[in-house]
């Protein structure tokens, strides 16, 4: 967005020293780039805050309430750090009675396949070779359910799970040249292909989509030159899902196994083999904030709501758990409205006032501070933010979330001037908000001027 760039440009060349001299210059950008998208200033929020003198450098708008869209994630990430704690793993526990064998899930998001080849091969490494009766799946954390209303197939719209694989979605390879092909990975029963596509000199072109369990592709491979592109789909049985997956990997680690895989609690006798621990909360929030992962922040939320209020886990519950913290924060009930934790709704939303006033506590959070801002992107190098936010002068000293959907942009996080950090807040509700999105070396003129 040219009028964020111009903005953080002229923060980051003016530092402490040039702050009464850049707000003219932001308000004429601000002006400037909002008539060239036809967006009225109504519609359009920003507040740029100097942390270390400790006041507003500038502000429009600001006490409107807008959609954020995934800026949502900021305050899951910063209730994760406080509710659930520095220290927070996910456990994915494997228990044995008698002949059988259960596997209790409490919503690890960063369950893979080389996460179950581990537990596998944990069971190799203890001296299971057959399992002589049934895998029992623990499924009681929390419901299984889809909890977006668009119904699509996307990734992103993936249901959440207690046991979950890949993140509840497949890999859809499409490879193009003399060995073209469709693929999917990994390739298990539970989900069939539908190859409608046809193969020839004709440039590549396929349409990707998910019909029940079948993951049905259309359109043109290319047969001459090598090219691979991989696009990833929900799926619709989670738990059927995780046991294919799980029975792909007992034949490849040679155990043994004719049994049925059942759900069912782990029963008080059971003994604990191992546990199966996730990355650190630190690894979960910066893949969840960098690539703005609604999966990760869903299963975050849940494992909040474990953690406050036992199971069952719920959305409701992890919302007030949210909530709650944000009030104790200091926030009133009107600062804010949260209805799901990717911020995958129109109705979360917050005021630029607000969330600026949220990111300058989080900045001096001694406890919860260092891993909140280390979570976020940072520009020109990676994340959401690593081409939009590309200019040299930039590079390395934005660190930021995202927020996009349809008539929706926003962007927040800290700048780093000469003489300061800044908390930002830019916030778009606009059927055109999509022509802000040009963040590429337009503004050199508009850098000049703030230098002067």
């Amino acid at each position: 967005m040219r009028v964020f760039k111009i903005a953080f440009l002229c923060i980051a060349v003016l530092g402490a020293s040039g702050i009464n001299a850049a707000a003219p210059e932001i308000d004429s950008a601000r002006a400037r780039i909002l008539r060239s998208a036809d967006i009225s200033g109504t519609d359009f929020s920003l507040s740029v805050y100097d942390l270390k003198n400790d006041k507003t450098v500038y502000s429009f708008n600001d006490e409107k309430m807008m959609s954020i869209a995934s800026v949502t994630k900021l305050f899951i990430t910063a209730a994760s750090v406080s509710l659930l704690g520095q220290d927070f793993r996910f456990m994915t526990n494997v228990y044995s009675l008698g002949n059988d064998i259960y596997i209790e899930g409490n919503g690890d998001p960063l369950f893979v396949s080389e996460t179950m080849w581990y537990l596998v091969n944990r069971l190799v490494d203890i001296g299971i070779k057959e399992i002589r009766g049934n895998i029992i799946l623990d499924e009681s954390a929390f419901a299984t359910e889809v909890i977006y209303e668009d119904g699509n197939d996307r990734a992103y719209s993936a249901m959440v799970s207690p046991l979950s694989v890949n993140f509840n979605s497949i890999a859809v390879n499409i490879v193009s040249g003399s060995n073209s092909q469709v693929n999917l990975d990994p390739r298990v029963p539970v989900i069939n292909l539908v190859d409608l596509t046809k193969k020839g000199k004709g440039r590549t072109g396929t349409g990707i989509r998910r019909k029940g369990n079948d993951i049905v592709v259309t359109g043109n491979i290319n047969t001459s030159g090598y090219g691979l592109k991989t696009v990833y789909r929900n799926i619709a049985a989670p738990l059927k899902y995780f046991t294919e997956v799980l029975r792909l990997h007992l034949g490849w680690r040679g155990i043994k196994f004719s049994g049925s895989v059942t759900t069912g609690a782990v029963p008080a006798g059971a003994t604990l083999l191992f546990e199966v621990e996730s990355r650190r909360l630190a690894d979960l929030l910066s893949d969840m904030n960098r690539f703005s992962n609604n999966f990760i922040a869903e299963q975050l939320l849940r494992a909040i709501a474990l953690k406050t209020g036992g199971k069952p886990a719920n959305t409701a519950i992890g919302l007030d758990a949210v909530r709650k913290y944000l009030l104790r924060m200091g926030f009133s009930g009107g600062d804010f409205n949260i209805v799901n934790a990717s911020g995958f709704s129109r109705d979360n939303k917050t005021t630029a006032r607000a969330l600026v006033a949220f990111l300058k506590n989080m900045y001096f959070d001694f406890q919860a501070g260092p891993e909140f801002v280390n979570s976020l992107a940072i520009s020109g190098m990676d994340g959401t933010i690593k081409k939009t936010i590309g200019d040299d002068k930039l590079k390395g000293k934005i660190r930021a979330k995202s927020g996009t959907m349809n008539g929706i942009r926003g962007l927040a996080g800290y700048a780093n001037g000469k003489n300061s950090v800044y908390a930002f807040v830019i916030l778009a509700n606009h059927r055109n908000a999509y022509k802000l999105v040009d963040w590429e070396g337009r503004i050199l003129a508009e850098v000049t001027e703030c230098e002067q």
